[in-house]
């Protein structure tokens, strides 16, 4: 967890009574924190300029830190797509597929699809369980690229799957407009937007793990269910971070941009 959760602001969901009972997010660091705790402020960016909401936030940047998020009950954690000193840029973007109404199977036949248009385009991407029952792709920006960039660019991939799978994927907010077809949400990124933190656990019977996959691992044959708690130690002994190269990228966004424009027309699919 730990590398992952370096310099990025951190919103924690807390389950005091835990995961039967309530639980409640928390942006704001609690009163009487150690010092030795780092913190950082970080604007909501749906504040109005009237009114601003700042929120001091954790940030973790050892495994005592970590700890201390524990002891307050809080099992998932949910981190930005960017990093302390400069919270207005972002490094990777997400793009969730939400099997709530749908399935899995849905889910793996639209990350495939992603995975071949990323390859096509030049840009490198990480697959991970959600930790529940969906999946998550997260792609690598490098450092330096607006919020901007990053949301029109997993808006533009969003359209492109859900015209090529319109019987299976959807990007209608509305949820009762979607029937059972996957919701590819390209909403997670953004200043205050958050994704669970890969490798966090969620609050659910057997302790899953929000898991890295290699990609030879999105097949029809995936369970999330397989890693928990128990098991994802051993696997990360075996394999190692899958994630690593999330990091370490640094992708040609631009001409990565300029290949999708060639390749693809949004509203007739790929040429």
């Amino acid at each position: 967890l730990v590398p992952f959760l370096v310099d990025r602001p951190l919103i924690l969901v807390r389950y005091p009574d835990g995961i039967e009972g309530k639980n409640f997010y928390q942006w704001n660091v609690p009163p009487g924190m150690p010092a030795w705790v780092r913190t950082i402020t970080v604007r909501d960016e749906d504040e109005r300029p009237d009114k601003p909401r700042a929120k001091r936030t954790f940030l973790v940047s050892d495994a005592a830190t970590l700890q201390y998020i524990a002891n307050l009950g809080c099992i998932p954690l949910h981190v930005l797509a960017s990093r302390a000193p400069n919270l207005d840029v972002s490094d990777f973007f997400t793009i969730d597929f939400d099997v709530k109404q749908s399935t899995l199977a849905n889910a793996i036949t639209l990350a495939r699809t992603l995975h071949d248009i990323l390859e096509e385009i030049g840009l490198p991407s990480y697959p991970k369980t959600s930790g529940q029952s969906g999946l998550h792709v997260l792609v690598p920006l490098g450092r330096g690229q607006s919020f901007e960039t990053a949301r029109a660019l997993a808006d533009l991939l969003g359209r492109l799957l859900v015209e090529k799978h319109p019987d299976i994927a959807t990007m209608d907010r509305v949820v009762s407009r979607r029937g059972e077809r996957v919701y590819v949400d390209t909403g997670q990124t953004g200043t205050g937007r958050a994704i669970v933190a890969p490798y966090s656990v969620r609050a659910v019977p057997g302790a899953r793990v929000s898991t890295p996959l290699a990609w030879s691992e999105v097949t029809p044959r995936l369970d999330p269910g397989q890693f928990t708690i128990r098991t994802v130690p051993k696997r990360i002994e075996k394999k190692g971070n899958l994630l690593a190269g999330l990091l370490e990228a640094t992708p040609d966004i631009a001409g990565a941009v300029a290949r999708l424009a060639l390749r693809f027309t949004p509203g007739q699919g790929p040429t």
